[in-house]
């Protein structure tokens, strides 16, 4: 936590003197001397008149409200997650038929499409996001849409083929995002040269692919290469390596993955069950749709300090009352 005007902290001192004339006021008003007759009219006494902490609450609650109105007065700054509708996601899914293994329950390709769908429920209502699914080549299965409940529906489709094609997967994912070249002429797709760089790439929209593979590329387009593709268009590439090390199928291709993420600046994760894909695809959507951004809170605590007053005034029935 910052602050936009630390210089308001000069005022607690006033709060500790506050502190220091009240504790100076109750032990003064503390010193009172009554005769008794007995020890036993001393304790039924004390007894009577229960504890005594009760007395302090409103004191308490007042230097409260009092130092929460300083720490509002400087103005702090924190992060907040924010719902960010501007950045387009592209899910890049593995359907080679090494993802029918059981290693991971109920399957690799099964547990995946249900932590892909929780990832896309956990997106802001209006985020754009897309699907594309890759094996012996890449498909665009749907562009970018706020139609999270039919994309769901497109990600329940998915089955199944052949070999594994993590390069094309991801050119086809970047082109298909917004602003990244993919055009239309007469009716046919049209692809930008893979050396092609954006006329304009600080102007463009702000996007994201998920890719989820559980083996390495054996077809189609380098990885490495399709990377920069993707580092060119501003497009971060999130990896996500799936399966345990002790299935039979190809081997993962880790270091592959990792230099993706670091070429586009996105991250990579190892998910090696069911649960730790789920919580791979909660953080992804974390850091993907729900941005961290500093923002004041000045408002919050002054709404803190009124309330802390509000429950020392009504709390002030004690007849010893000091402020």
């Amino acid at each position: 936590m910052t602050f936009l005007w630390p210089a308001a902290f000069g005022l607690y001192p006033v709060v500790a003197l506050l502190a220091a004339v009240y504790i100076w006021r109750s032990r003064r008003s503390a010193r009172q001397y009554v005769r008794f007759s007995s020890l036993g009219l001393v304790a039924q006494a004390a007894a009577a008149g229960g504890p005594q902490w009760h007395r302090h609450v409103p004191a308490g609650l007042y230097l409260g409200a009092i130092s929460t109105v300083i720490l509002s007065v400087a103005r702090p700054v924190a992060s907040i997650p924010y719902p960010d509708d501007q950045t387009s996601v592209i899910l890049c899914l593995d359907v080679s038929g090494s993802m029918d293994m059981h290693d991971i329950e109920p399957s690799r390709l099964d547990a995946a499409k249900r932590a892909a769908k929780q990832f896309v429920r956990g997106l802001p209502p209006r985020a754009k996001v897309g699907l594309v699914s890759f094996s012996d080549r890449a498909t665009l299965i749907a562009v970018p849409t706020t139609h999270h409940a039919a994309l769901e529906g497109a990600i329940d489709r998915l089955a199944t083929q052949s070999a594994t094609a993590i390069g094309d997967g991801i050119l086809t994912s970047v082109y298909a995002l917004p602003g990244r070249g993919r055009a239309t002429d007469g009716g046919r797709t049209v692809v930008p040269p893979a050396d092609q760089a954006p006329s304009n790439p600080d102007q463009l929209p702000p996007a994201a692919v998920v890719l989820l593979t559980d083996g390495e590329n054996n077809t189609g387009t380098n990885p490495r290469d399709a990377a920069l593709v993707a580092q060119r268009f501003r497009v971060k590439v999130y990896t996500v390596g799936i399966g345990t090390t002790a299935a039979t199928a190809e081997p993962l291709d880790e270091q592959a993955l990792r230099d993706i993420a670091a070429t586009t600046g996105g991250a990579y994760y190892r998910a090696t069950s069911a649960p730790e894909l789920v919580s791979v695809y909660r953080a992804l959507g974390r850091a993907v749709a729900w941005p961290w951004r500093p923002t004041e809170i000045s408002g919050p605590a002054s709404l803190t300090a009124a309330l802390l007053l509000l429950v020392a005034l009504l709390s002030s029935h004690s007849k010893d009352r000091i402020f």
